[in-house]
């Protein structure tokens, strides 16, 4: 049975660290990630520690029921299910998988809502918009000769993936990562250099066949060169983002 908490309640609203009550508790500040997200079940002495130095009851902290998601809560209004026309463009587009169950799980498990115990949150459509200019860069530049406006569009796309990489794939910097998140943010990247790596060698020799077949000039290959950079700059900054906000945090050797 699955014992929720509200330790990161607690902890966001006295301003408190992981490590803070780690050692005002007598554990490690792992511990407290562990317990925060369900995957670890306190003693009944550790539960009263942890109790006692927020200053409120056990039943407070812990129980056998989900306790209400502070985001579900401001979202429902008291009640009242907003209506979808209030939603933004992003959470329009998360209906339309919504079906499926992925959005609500990784929503769950990659959320920065306090009870999650998670630091980030999902970016899952943003990532979506320098990789499409970016692709659209590259084919732009091998079906013409690049134009001012093409290169005046790589500024924005730039700034835009420069966003969406700023903290790394899941938002927040590498040494706040958890064993699962360390673990999710290897994968991101492993899995963008495959894809990088495969349409490289795929796209490669198809637009060199293109040169030769076409004679393109030393201008037009050099314009097509620079959307190549621009393009697999935009994939390597966005991509990771985007795989890491579609799949859950994967669990440890140990917690399997």
């Amino acid at each position: 049975m699955v014992l929720h908490n509200r330790i990161a309640l607690f902890r966001a609203e006295r301003t408190i660290s992981r490590r803070e009550l780690a050692e005002a508790v007598g554990v490690n500040n792992q511990t407290i990630g562990y317990l925060e997200r369900g995957d670890y079940k306190p003693s009944l002495e550790l539960a009263m520690k942890i109790a006692q130095h927020f200053g409120v009851s056990v039943e407070m902290l812990f129980s056998f029921q989900r306790f209400e998601s502070i985001a579900i809560a401001l979202e429902t209004g008291g009640g009242r299910r907003v209506n979808v026309s209030g939603k933004t463009a992003w959470q329009k587009m998360d209906s339309l998988v919504r079906w499926s169950g992925v959005s609500d799980r990784v929503k769950r498990d990659m959320s920065n809502e306090l009870e999650t115990g998670r630091r980030h949150r999902p970016m899952r459509w943003v990532p979506l918009i320098p990789m499409a200019c970016g692709a659209g860069l590259v084919v732009a530049a091998a079906t013409t000769a690049m134009t001012p406006v093409m290169y005046a569009a790589v500024g924005p796309m730039v700034a835009t993936m420069a966003a969406v990489s700023l903290n790394g794939p899941l938002g927040k910097p590498s040494i706040e990562d958890d064993e699962r998140e360390a673990a999710l943010r290897k994968d991101s990247f492993l899995f963008c250099f495959a894809i990088l790596a495969f349409a490289n060698m795929i796209g490669g020799p198809v637009l060199m066949l293109m040169a030769a077949l076409n004679a393109w000039t030393t201008e037009r290959i050099a314009g097509v060169a620079f959307a190549l950079v621009v393009g697999n700059m935009a994939w390597l900054g966005a991509l990771p983002t985007l795989y890491a906000s579609w799949k859950s945090p994967r669990s440890s050797v140990a917690e399997e």
